[in-house]
């Protein structure tokens, strides 16, 4: 029998799965489809996930393990688990992860999906033309992709009303890689015209203010009037009444799919905002939290605020005839999700790409926007444009439910969701997975089953995944509001904000991972952050659950060459830690204690925090301290970042 307190970490490739992360991280929804089927965030590779289970597989000198995922988020553990041909136990404290896993567990055939989807769309036909059928002039029909608001208040000073543009140049009238010249442009008074992007002082043809395209009209998100020269605080300003949100341009594409940018006319007005779209569901107080306060100090409380009233018509309509039309309950689910999925692109808060002219949704990088030019996608979508629209999100649907029929063996089998305070039973062997929803801290399964629990556990409090989800869980009917038992730290809410209670939060979880292990079984997980307090608070964690450091690695797991990590100091990497329960045999942990010759300063900085890993099980006397000193001084986090 082979020695199973071996971290199965030394037979990881770290060359390939360092490659196939940088692949899979460039393009998800080519590489890993199915993680389109509903909004996570930081969800890790199945590069990386693939290459862990096949070395834990090497190291039982078997298949058919049970892995447990207690922090199971976006599904990329369990459902590479069950590629590979093993029972998983998936659980999560956030409702909206569950039934995104349920949703993708359960998809019909790509064929089942195209037929319901075509029922909708015949359901849903009368809507969408009265919602989005216009004209570019009397020959050419045309469809509404994107509508256009910006946001209108008075200065505190003089009461003039001011279109509050963020940036002198609204949008190009091209994709920049087409070198187009032409953009659109806005004067101090908000007066929309055309220019050109590159030319300094050009006049606005109504009021001749001189307009330089690169200006930025509210920097600091300060806003001065053009009249008086008074300044105020965009927050300020919603404090004196709130916004009026007003439509200023729409962009058409005409059935030669061609883009055009259109100002206002009194139909497209009436189309967009007229007094017919009467939406009848509330979503409930958008609560103060991290994430959450941005939209509470500029002005939106409900979380129905964020939406057009049309866009909300449009999306309680097209609920409702998912509901009566003649197909399976799997099919009308999926489709459900994928209309649920359009409330993350909510029309009075998704952010204009006026580069690469496309939409970005309400909470992109991990952060609530708050914008004051918005942009409102038609939620069904056409071929020729638009992000996260429903068309989009179907076919994402249909290729997932490839996926999954080229990566298992058969449609899973699947126990649940059960609620975390279910019976702890042994899971049957026709099982392929049991998932489970609620706090980690009670995982519904007897002692000594489990042969590993692979997880990726929340990195302190860089990922605000309860409020993140929170419009999305609002629309499903989940409930908004906080979740309970949340193993984040926020400090706005003063749950969890300490990394004491977030160390204690983790330790109870460590905990149960432990009750439910073999006694030879092990933990494995992923772990990133730049604060040297949250690496000291999960090393206490893990040895108060009364583990000890078995092995670990270092992988790349993030797309460096994203345009938002091109000025940051981000972490790329991941520390693989892997841990085993405590004991008195004797264990060599295993790891590359030596740097690369040329190696930068991340690679610096996880050394270091991997000599501390190391002696988990053993910490003792000022070591915490010792930890947070050592790191401080790591060039990773006193230099500033190099240019790319």
């Amino acid at each position: 029998m082979k020695n199973r307190t071996r971290s199965p970490l030394r037979w990881l490739d770290l060359e390939r799965v360092g490659e196939g992360s940088r692949r899979e991280t460039r393009n998800r929804e080519v590489h890993f489809p199915p993680a389109s089927v509903y909004r996570w965030w930081a969800r890790r590779t199945t590069s990386v996930n693939d290459e862990i289970i096949s070395a834990v597989e090497r190291l039982f000198g078997r298949g058919n393990l049970l892995i447990a995922d207690p922090f199971a988020g976006g599904g990329v553990i369990p459902m590479s688990a069950l590629s590979r041909g093993h029972r998983v136990y998936a659980q999560d404290v956030n409702p909206w992860a569950v039934e995104g896993l349920i949703t993708l567990l359960r998809l019909p055939t790509s064929d089942e999906i195209n037929r319901g989807f075509q029922l909708l769309q015949t359901a849903a036909e009368p809507l969408l033309d009265r919602a989005y059928t216009a004209e570019i002039d009397a020959e050419f029909p045309a469809t509404v992709v994107h509508t256009f608001r910006v946001a209108v208040a008075p200065c505190s000073a003089c009461g003039l009303e001011q279109r509050l543009f963020p940036y002198a140049m609204v949008t190009l009238c091209q994709r920049k890689e087409r070198d187009g010249k032409e953009a659109l442009l806005a004067c101090p008074l908000g007066h929309l015209f055309r220019g050109f992007k590159e030319e300094a002082n050009q006049a606005c043809p109504v009021c001749d203010f001189k307009v330089t395209p690169t200006t930025n009209y509210l920097a600091g998100r300060i806003a001065r009037c053009p009249s008086c020269g008074a300044t105020d605080r965009l927050d300020a300003r919603a404090d004196q009444g709130g916004w009026r949100w007003e439509a200023v341009l729409f962009e058409l594409v005409a059935e030669n799919q061609k883009r055009v940018f259109c100002e206002p006319t009194k139909a497209l007005l009436s189309q967009s905002d007229g007094p017919h779209w009467k939406p009848s569901l509330g979503f409930g107080e958008i609560h103060r939290g991290q994430e959450t306060a941005v939209l509470r100090r500029h002005g939106f409380n409900n979380w129905e605020d964020l939406y057009p009233a049309r866009q909300r018509v449009v999306m309680e309509n097209l609920l409702g005839f998912c509901e009566q039309i003649d197909s399976a309950e799997d099919v009308r689910s999926t489709l459900r999700m994928a209309i649920i999925g359009v409330a993350e692109m909510a029309g009075l808060a998704s952010r204009w790409d006026r580069w690469y002219l496309k939409s970005y949704e309400t909470m992109a990088r991990h952060r609530f926007n708050f914008t004051t030019l918005t942009v409102e996608p038609n939620v069904w979508g056409c071929a020729a444009a638009g992000r996260g629209t429903l068309i989009r999100r179907v076919r994402m649907m249909q290729k997932a439910s490839d996926w999954l029929q080229d990566h298992l063996e058969k449609r899973p089998s699947i126990q649940g969701p059960l609620s975390s305070t279910a019976q702890r039973t042994r899971p049957k062997k026709s099982i392929d997975i049991r998932v489970v929803q609620g706090s980690s801290e009670r995982i519904v399964l007897p002692r000594n089953v489990v042969d590993v629990v692979l997880t990726d556990p929340p990195y302190h409090d860089d990922v605000q995944y309860g409020e993140l989800s929170e419009p999305l869980r609002a629309w499903a009917r989940l409930g908004n509001g906080h979740v309970q038992d949340e193993a984040v730290a926020n400090g706005a809410r003063k749950i969890n904000g300490c990394f004491g209670e977030y160390s204690r939060t983790l330790a109870r979880i460590f905990r149960e991972c432990r009750r439910v292990l073999q006694p030879n079984g092990h933990l494995i997980f992923s772990f990133a952050n730049r604060e040297p307090r949250t690496w000291a608070a999960l090393f206490e964690a893990l040895q108060a659950a009364g583990f000890r450091a078995s092995g670990y690695v270092v992988v790349h797991s993030e797309n460096e060459t994203h345009f938002e990590k091109n000025s940051l100091r981000s972490c790329n990497r991941d520390l693989i830690l892997d841990v085993i329960p405590a004991g008195d045999e004797k264990i060599l942990v295993w790891g590359s204690a030596q740097l690369p010759q040329h190696h930068d300063d991340e690679q610096d900085f996880l050394a270091r925090v991997a000599a501390a890993f190391q002696h988990v099980g053993d910490l003792s006397g000022d070591w915490k301290y010792r930890l947070v000193e050592e790191l401080c001084e790591a060039p990773f986090l006193m230099n500033p970042p190099e240019k790319r």
